[in-house]
């Protein structure tokens, strides 16, 4: 998971923005001001960051509605 978000050999010590693929960078602007909001230091990336980018750049949305429908199909 970390080698698609970081660039190679950048994932060990601290994960720095710094060290993310772009498209990932994108992402992290958006996580950090629309779904995950912080004020503090933003040079880091934090854990939950990394498995939010990681699904939002992996998981298709209809995939996702259609897991939500099964989920709720198996509840009953």
């Amino acid at each position: 998971m970390l080698d698609y978000l970081f660039l190679p050999n950048t994932t060990h010590g601290k994960l720095l923005r710094r060290n993310l693929r772009i498209e990932a960078k994108l992402m992290l602007v958006f996580c950090t001001h629309n779904v995950i909001p912080r004020r503090g230091d933003k040079m880091e990336v934090r854990f939950q960051e990394v498995s939010v980018l990681h699904m939002l750049m992996h998981v298709s949305p209809i995939l996702s509605v259609l897991s939500v429908e099964q989920y709720l199909a198996q509840s009953k």
